[in-house]
């Protein structure tokens, strides 16, 4: 639609308007004729040069001529649509708009600048193109607007620092950007009341939210292309007057791994180098922890062929496994850093020169091992691996850490600080984006460009975690805050909970203790306990569906009255924290009797506690991302215990569980499925979390149904496989028999898999004992009538830290399990089903669309 042009200041105002009043749209008033006259363009763009030579001094030095004639410019038209005229502002065109005069002039001054623009050399590219950043800001905004003649393209000006007064400039799409986003952003920049502002990375500091964490929370880049394939995802660009490096926000950890190579090569390639760059992670910041762990604790996991070697190689170095890591790790250091002060030639030269040197040096004087030099050195190889140069720092930083736990801890730290990295990654949330999104929480269509990515084509929606207004390509929009006030899960993360509670510190003493009542039929017992158990979470969700918007301790005052309604709630935090307690208990035995017989017992448990304090402290919603993201485990458990069908040493045998449900009789059946009651505990949960699962109440009971269904069938297949490979005289000796026969079992290059499998279990153990600290860390809350459990989270997590070091041998061990049972029996069957009854007999439910 074609707009006549009424006086000039009104035709700018619909402009500024069109370009969504971008702060690179510089205008200049002037007089001719007596008539007023404006100049309008994108200076980012247009060449001031030209602008003054060929459209100033000509108007101004002869008015009598018409523009036409005056105007030197090699082309020069007439234009009365607005949209075309705006598409000409964005090509670098000068628009002339005189007083009086229905059309306008569009007069070509494009900006051809030749500064030192060259490749960055921190961030290497094969294909595409070859121009960075300068120190210029109107350089660098003149090379992203080159990238997309788009009128959403907005700019934003502002000048911080008191002393230095360093301008910057926001970049971002105005159809794209979350409006939240901006705001959020804007406010923390205005907020910045220092003298002085040097670099982009003050900057950084200042608006960043978790200053201390080792990992990078905005990206920094050199390359236009890259900072214009984010800004079309929604996100922001920061750029400072006197530097080269944009700052990109908000961004996720898979953006620190993915490069401008991905997109110029083919999708195999591409994914196939993502891939090597995720493994570099993982070998950067454990290969050195790992060596330390195999050779001060588990020697026992090398094969047997490199044994000898090995010990050849150690046995003359003086330090121990940590010191000899830690100096050849300093050394690779000081070249490194020697490397980048010294001029380009010379410090390669220091490099290749330096290592070769120094590493050939230290194993001829037998100061470090030929192994510990290969593993630092492809250690240091992975490093270098990552195209960001932060997360790399971030990185290097980061294996020092896991080689103190690994030489303190063996396996079991590197676990366990791999699950305290884990447990930061998922609370770490930049600007309100999640900062391992898309895999917490779980986002099966975003990942088509993480870990691998798919053809270009099929990159047809922008990634969720910016909240863009518009989600796909096609003309959807999407709003959405910066967090949601409201804590709700998924079905499919509520399942996870409950799967993850259950499947913990049981699975390897259960097929003992139900095979002392029920014998070979305790697999049996383990079916029949599931079976009670479906008929409990029936009941239980029977009591939360007239309360959809409550949880326990919500309706627990509405039933019993405020007085009684404290009491049994406080009965339930004691009732979670001795489960969470019990858990420790039983964890801290099998670790120690088979993984770390000499590690005290206050180490072995403040290492899972510290963990659960640091989860816990978070909501549930990061407790369930977390629990869906490893839920791979329990399937990679199970499958590593069925190997034992495959050991031609193990013989299986059909006649020790024959004839079937015939061995034990009725009663010992009952007497194993109660033995079972502390292995599928877990399902309780539900009179806590129901309120926050999103969907149906069909739904709910589906997921929850389901859990418990997969931990009876694992836990039942678990029991027969150990009775199939174990004769009943054998079953009676052996208090877990699982690592028994997965310590006996031997591949090739694959020696005391009991160890992998123990370290890997222990998260299992850790996630069953969180969610009891969560349980009891909320009703807390709840009882003291405050709105967050976390001040509570650390006290929940000392009382059953306390419990567990109190001294205790088997026998103990038992009572303890047997109390926790059969409170079970009151606190999961006994009172839901009385607050059942009050709530049918006097007819108390929550109203349909009423909210707590």
């Amino acid at each position: 639609m074609e707009k006549r042009f009424p006086p000039p200041h009104d035709n700018l105002k619909s402009i500024r308007q069109a370009l969504f009043h971008t702060q690179d749209l510089t205008t200049r008033e002037l007089s001719r004729n007596g008539r007023d006259a404006l100049l309008v363009y994108l200076h980012t763009l247009a060449d001031g040069e030209k602008i003054r030579e060929g459209i100033l001094d000509p108007l101004l030095s002869t008015e009598d001529k018409p523009v036409m004639e005056v105007i030197t410019s090699a082309q020069i038209k007439k234009e009365a649509d607005l949209n075309r005229v705006n598409s000409g502002l964005l090509l670098g065109q000068v628009v002339l708009l005189l007083e009086g005069v229905q059309e306008c002039f569009l007069i070509e001054t494009p900006s051809l600048f030749k500064p030192n623009i060259s490749e960055p050399d921190n961030e290497k590219v094969i294909r595409g193109s070859h121009v960075g950043f300068v120190e210029t800001l109107s350089v660098n905004l003149h090379l992203i607007r080159k990238r997309t003649e788009n009128r959403h393209l907005t700019v934003r000006y502002l000048t911080i620092g008191k002393m230095t007064q360093t301008k910057i400039a926001l970049v971002y799409m105005h159809n794209l950007v979350n409006p939240d986003l901006m705001k959020e952003i804007e406010k923390r920049l205005h907020s910045i009341q220092a003298d002085t502002l040097l670099s982009p990375g003050f900057i950084e500091e200042y608006i960043e939210e978790k200053s201390f964490s080792p990992f990078p929370q905005m990206l920094n880049t050199e390359w236009p292309d890259r900072v214009m394939g984010h800004l079309m995802e929604g996100r922001v660009a920061l750029l400072a007057e006197g530097s080269p490096t944009a700052l990109i926000a908000p961004v996720t950890f898979n953006a620190f791994y993915q490069s401008p190579d991905d997109y110029n090569s083919r999708t195999v390639v591409a994914s196939f180098m993502r891939v090597i760059r995720f493994i570099s992670f993982f070998t950067a910041i454990l290969l050195p922890a790992f060596y330390i762990s195999v050779v001060a604790f588990h020697f026992e996991v090398i094969p047997v062929e490199l044994v000898f070697p090995m010990k050849s190689s150690v046995e003359t170095v003086p330090f121990t496994p940590l010191l000899e890591a830690l100096l050849l790790e300093l050394t690779v250091e000081l070249i490194r850093e020697g490397g980048i002060r010294l001029p380009s030639p010379v410090g390669q030269t220091l490099g290749i020169v330096g290592g070769l040197v120094i590493g050939e040096s230290a194993v001829q004087a037998g100061l470090v091992s030929n192994t510990m030099v290969i593993v630092v050195a492809l250690t240091a190889l992975s490093s270098f691996v990552i195209p960001s140069h932060g997360m790399g720092a971030s990185i290097r930083f980061l294996r020092f850490p896991f080689m103190f736990l690994s030489a303190t801890f063996g396996f079991l730290g590197i676990c366990f600080g791999l699950l305290y990295l884990l447990i930061h990654l998922a609370k770490l949330s930049p600007f309100g984006t999640p900062y391992f999104s898309p895999a917490t929480p779980l986002r099966l269509r975003d990942m088509k460009d993480t870990l691998i990515r798919l053809p270009i084509w099929k990159l047809n929606r922008r990634p969720v975690d910016a909240e863009p207004q518009k989600l796909t390509q096609e003309r959807y929009s999407r709003s959405g805050n910066m967090a949601e006030n409201k804590v709700s899960i998924t079905q499919g993360q509520f399942l996870s909970l409950i799967l993850h509670t259950q499947f913990a510190t049981s699975p390897l003493s259960l097929p003992y203790a139900v095979a002392t009542p029920a014998k070979a039929d305790g697999w049996i017992a383990v079916l029949l306990c599931g079976v009670g158990v479906q008929i409990a979470l029936l009941l239980l969700w029977a009591l939360n569906r007239r309360f959809p918007s409550r949880d326990l301790f919500d309706f627990l005052p509405r039933l019993l009255g405020k007085l009684p309604g404290k009491v049994v709630t406080a009965g339930y935090i004691i009732f979670f924290t001795l489960t969470g307690s019990t858990i420790l208990i039983l964890y801290f035995g099998i670790i120690h009797s088979w993984m770390l017989p000499t590690t005290p017992k206050w180490a072995i448990l403040g290492l899972m506690v510290l963990a659960g304090m640091q989860l816990v402290s978070g909501n549930l919603r990061i407790m369930a991302r977390l629990y869906l993201f490893m839920s791979g485990l329990i399937l990679l458990l199970v499958l590593s215990v069925s190997l034992v069908y495959l050991d031609p040493y193990t013989e299986v045998n059909v006649h020790y569980v024959m004839p079937i449900g015939q061995i034990a009789g009725f009663m010992n059946l009952l007497k194993g499925a109660h033995e079972s009651v502390f292995a599928l505990l877990g399902f309780e949960l539900i009179l806590v979390v129901y309120p926050f699962v999103e969907g149906s109440a069909t739904g709910k009971l589906k997921a929850a149904s389901l859990a418990n269904w997969i931990s009876t069938l694992l836990y039942s297949f678990l029991t027969l496989t150990v009775m199939l490979a174990l004769s009943p005289v054998e079953m009676s000796l052996i208090p877990e028999p699982l690592i028994y026969m997965l310590k006996a079992f031997t591949y090739r290059l694959v020696e005391r898999p009991d160890l992998y499998f123990l370290s890997l279990w222990s998260i299992l153990a850790f996630s069953s004992f969180s969610t009891y600290v969560y349980l009891a860390s909320l009703g807390t809350a709840r009882l003291l009538n405050r709105s967050f459990h976390r001040k509570w989270v650390i006290g929940i997590c000392l009382a059953g830290y306390v419990l567990a070091l109190l001294p205790q041998g088997q026998h103990v061990v038992d009572t303890w399990i047997q109390i926790v049972t059969w409170s079970s029996y009151g606190f999961i069957l006994g009172l839901p089903l009385l607050l059942l009854l009050i709530s049918i007999l006097a007819g108390k439910k929550e109203e349909r669309g009423v909210t707590p």
